[in-house]
C-alpha cells in the first residue's frame, strides 16, 4: 500500500513557528482527491493546558485558512475530561469554533482519553474503536476508517476578529470602567452615554484582551 500513498511534508511545515507547548508534525496525503491534511500533535503533560490551547487555536487558524484539504488531526494531547469518553471541554470549545470534533469514543490510557482524532464533519471516519493492540504500549490503539471521495464539499473559511474574554481579569475590567470617563464624565443625554459606553469598554477590551482573527468555515 505504501507505494500507492503520496504523503510529503506540507507546505507549511517549513514557514510555521515551532510552538512551545507542543510538538508538530505536518503532513499531506496527495494521492487522493481532495488531498488530506495531516497533523500529528503531541503535548507533554507538564506543559500549561491554557497556553497550549492558545497556541493550539494560532495553530488551527493556519490551517483551516491554508486552502481546502480534508483536515485530520491525533496524536495524544493529554487533555483528559473528568469523563472517560470525552477530551477536556476546553478543548472541545476551542475545537467547535473551528467547526472541528474529536472522534475518539474510549479512553486510550487507564481511564483517560488521552489521543484524540480530530476533523470536520464532512470528514467524519467512516468507523473509529480504540484496541489494545496486545498491551504492546501503555497508549491503546486509534483504528479508523476513512473514505477517500470527496464527498460533501467543504465550506471556504471565512475571517472572524473577536475579542477573546474567556480569560480577561474582571477585577481589572472592572477598575478600569470605575475610573473611565463614564463614570468621572459622563455623557448627558442617553445616546450620548450609549454611544460613550460602546467607545469606552471597547478601548478597554482592546488593551485587556486585544482583538484576535481566525478562520472559520
Amino acid at each position: 500500500h505504501r507505494s500507492d500513498l503520496h504523503i510529503t511534508p506540507h507546505p507549511l511545515s517549513v514557514t510555521i513557528q515551532p510552538f512551545s507547548f507542543f510538538e508538530l508534525q505536518l503532513v499531506k496525503l496527495s494521492s487522493v482527491t481532495p488531498p488530506v491534511t495531516i497533523a500529528n500533535v503531541y503535548r507533554p503533560p507538564s506543559m500549561s493546558l491554557n497556553v497550549f490551547l492558545d497556541e493550539f487555536d494560532t495553530f488551527l487558524a493556519i490551517l483551516t485558512s491554508a486552502g481546502d484539504d480534508r483536515l485530520i488531526l491525533c496524536g495524544d494531547v493529554n487533555a483528559p475530561s473528568t469523563v472517560p469518553s470525552a477530551v477536556h471541554p476546553d478543548l472541545m470549545e476551542l475545537l467547535s469554533t473551528h467547526d472541528l470534533a474529536q472522534y475518539v469514543p474510549s479512553p486510550t490510557r487507564g481511564n483517560n482519553l488521552l489521543d484524540a482524532f480530530i476533523t470536520t464533519q464532512q470528514s467524519s471516519p467512516a468507523s473509529i474503536r480504540v484496541d489494545d493492540a496486545g498491551c504492546i504500549s501503555d497508549h491503546r490503539l486509534i483504528v479508523a476508517s476513512l473514505s477517500p471521495g470527496r464527498g460533501t464539499p467543504i465550506a471556504r473559511p471565512i475571517l472572524v476578529s473577536y475579542h477573546n474574554i474567556k480569560h480577561l481579569d474582571i477585577t481589572q475590567f472592572e477598575n478600569r470602567l470605575r475610573t473611565s470617563a463614564l463614570f468621572t464624565e459622563p455623557a448627558s443625554s442617553v445616546d450620548d452615554f450609549a454611544a460613550q459606553i460602546e467607545s469606552v469598554v471597547t478601548e478597554i477590551l482592546d488593551s485587556l484582551a486585544p482583538v484576535q482573527s481566525r478562520s472559520r468555515r
